[in-house]
């Protein structure tokens, strides 16, 4: 035989085999195209936050012949493996969810091992079969979210600050939640990557209510009290100070600043103010700021005249914003802790800025009950600035302050 004959043989020998592999390839998978197809699904399920969780619908559907035997010696069908799926035998459904929280919650259907090995080794050339997962989803109870816009239930679309239930957000000009760090108004604010409010980076939460609690003549020796107590409530006050009480008490100073109080002007001896010239006005004002710095290296930020006594004169000279009041709670009067209490208390109301004296035991022992429980009405207790800023108002020297309602 000679080489050119032998090359072509093998040749053909060759294309004989791939066309056969080709052809039993086919036919396998011919074959097995017509096998009966059963899928195990479960449907998915949407509700709102806190609805009752339902009974989540698992079943089995299979297209092709039902009566194919997968056990010959039992006679056991098609049929009878979906009538069994169908009676939640052979699986489990795997899930973690929330009612509460919203979010989408997988619902994954787990085979059996039993069932695994009947399907994938015993069953495999007379039988296929698919999973199809679920999702849970819990959607808002206040409304719905459209992409980054939310609508409530009653129609109204989030705008500016919103609470959303326990969560606050900001919406900008198109109604689209902003995230991550923002400028608003001028003042920078954190947001996390689902656009809630980062409590953790900002100390105050705009949409949220809030109270400034300011006092007056100070410090003394009760101030210390308040201070640890509003540090242990994560609150903040505003000390309107007199420069010659500053000296004495230079720890209270320092602590007020190290816990985020407003350090405030209160004049050097308590002046009224519209009875002095410029020079003598400023000579209040600059002394007690140089007491403040020399103990905390800045100078106040606010100024509040003794008496409310304010006139042109003053305000064009003070070079501070005034800080006046909302509430009079006449603590210095009164001089009675459970009367000064109940005054508080019924007076507070969202961007009120209340008027106290920390000079008063009286007064310092009311208090010490009213930051925990306006704190426990969700109120928060901030500084005049910081309250000024949440609703977006920018400070001017000379300009008076009395509240800052929404």
């Amino acid at each position: 035989m000679n080489k050119e004959f032998g090359d072509k043989k093998s040749f053909v020998v060759g294309l004989i085999i791939i066309f056969a592999l080709l052809f039993l390839f086919a036919g396998i998978g011919y074959c097995y195209s017509f096998l009966p197809v059963v899928t195990l699904k479960v449907d998915n399920v949407t509700i709102r936050q806190d609805e009752e969780i339902p009974e989540f619908n698992v079943y089995a559907e299979f297209s092709g012949k039902r009566d194919v035997v997968l056990n010959r010696e039992t006679g056991y069908k098609v049929s009878d493996l979906v009538n069994e799926l169908n009676q939640r035998k052979g699986y489990q459904l795997s899930h973690h969810i929330d009612g509460a929280t919203e979010g989408i919650y997988p619902l994954k259907i787990e085979l059996e091992s039993a069932m695994q090995d009947k399907l994938t080794k015993h069953w495999h050339n007379r039988i296929q079969y698919q999973i199809e997962d679920g999702i849970f989803e819990v959607i808002s109870k206040y409304g719905d979210w459209d992409n980054d816009a939310f609508t409530f239930l009653d129609g109204t679309k989030a705008s500016g600050w919103t609470n959303i239930g326990p969560d606050t957000y900001y919406f900008d000009e198109e109604g689209r939640r902003v995230e991550g760090k923002q400028e608003i108004l001028g003042t920078t604010y954190y947001f996390d990557n689902s656009g809630k409010f980062d409590g953790e980076k900002n100390k105050v939460n705009p949409a949220k209510p809030m109270i400034a609690i300011t006092f007056d003549d100070g410090p003394s020796k009760f101030t210390m009290q308040l201070l640890e107590q509003l540090e242990a409530y994560d609150s903040r006050a505003t000390f309107f100070m007199v420069g010659t009480n500053v000296p004495k008490y230079p720890e209270t100073v320092k602590k007020m600043k190290e816990i985020g109080c407003e350090l405030g002007n209160h004049t050097t001896n308590h002046a009224r103010l519209t009875e002095l010239d410029i020079a003598g006005i400023q000579n209040e004002i600059n002394v007690t700021n140089q007491a403040i710095q020399s103990v905390v290296g800045e100078t106040a930020t606010l100024m509040r005249p003794p008496y409310g006594a304010v006139n042109e004169v003053v305000q064009s000279a003070v070079g501070l914003p005034l800080a006046m009041w909302s509430v009079d709670t006449l603590d210095w009067e009164l001089k009675d802790t459970e009367a000064v209490k109940k005054y508080i208390l019924n007076m507070a109301k969202d961007g009120e800025i209340i008027l106290l004296h920390d000079i008063h035991e009286t007064t310092v022992q009311a208090v010490l009950q009213v930051i925990p429980e306006l704190v426990n009405r969700g109120y928060q207790l901030v500084t005049v600035s910081e309250m000024a800023t949440a609703r977006g108002v920018t400070l001017e020297n000379g300009q008076k302050y009395y509240e800052f309602r929404k």
